[in-house]
């Protein structure tokens, strides 16, 4: 079985799952709450394992939780609406415990959140590169 075809028909069932639907209907809310959204990305920081699937994309998970960090606070805005939506909405799916294939089921849990993750992380690649650039910027 072809590996990319694969991993590419997870990630379209679980952008098609009522799960993430679900997960991206709250970001829309989320993306006009400051608060919701400091809470979501911290919710997430807990989470973030170093093994498995998850651990491949750490880094990325990191930096998206700086970024609603920041654009909830205000100091970083240049990211497109539908971008930090998209964020928000696999950082969602991703804390939820119960979705396509819930998190308790050890061995398999994670996937479906890693797919989601990837796929966001890759479909958004330029935004979150740009934000760490401003941030590395910042720092100095």
């Amino acid at each position: 079985m072809n590996t990319k075809k694969h991993k590419k028909t997870e990630t379209e069932r679980v952008l098609n799952s009522r799960a993430y639907i679900k997960s991206k209907l709250k970001a829309e809310e989320y993306v006009n709450d400051n608060k919701r959204m400091i809470k979501i990305a911290g919710e997430a920081a807990k989470k973030i394992k170093s093994e498995g699937p998850i651990g491949k994309i750490r880094d990325d998970i990191n930096a998206s939780i700086r970024l609603i960090r920041a654009y909830a606070s205000g100091s970083y805005k240049k990211i497109p609406w539908q971008s930090m939506t998209l964020i928000i909405a696999s950082i969602i799916y991703f804390v939820t415990p119960i979705d396509l294939i819930p998190d308790f089921i050890i061995g398999l849990g994670f996937i479906d959140d890693a797919a989601i993750l990837t796929w966001t992380f890759n479909a958004i690649r330029n935004d979150i590169n740009s934000f760490v650039e401003w941030e590395k910027g910042n720092n100095a």
